[in-house]
């Protein structure tokens, strides 16, 4: 997902159906342990950030239920206004 993974930086990416890169990208990290931290503190770190269930998710999942329920009820054969 690209607007999460920032090569390099979160994770690395290759083309989808390019399975020689895909190989590769999986053989370096398995050869590169500091890497390998480095890409996943990074990631955790953007994912707690931006996607914590508490702190971000279920307040803005609540916000869309409440406006939901704020509004009118509009039944078969109501005219519309």
């Amino acid at each position: 997902i690209k607007e999460f993974i920032k090569s390099d930086k979160t994770g690395l990416l290759v083309d989808f159906f390019d399975l020689e890169a895909l190989v590769a990208k999986v053989v370096s990290l398995l050869k590169d342990e500091a890497k390998r931290r480095q890409l996943g503190m990074a990631a955790r770190a953007i994912a707690m950030n931006k996607y914590d269930l508490q702190t971000h998710c279920l307040p803005k999942q609540i916000e869309w239920v409440d406006r939901v329920a704020a509004l009118p009820v509009i039944r078969p054969g109501d005219k519309k206004v």
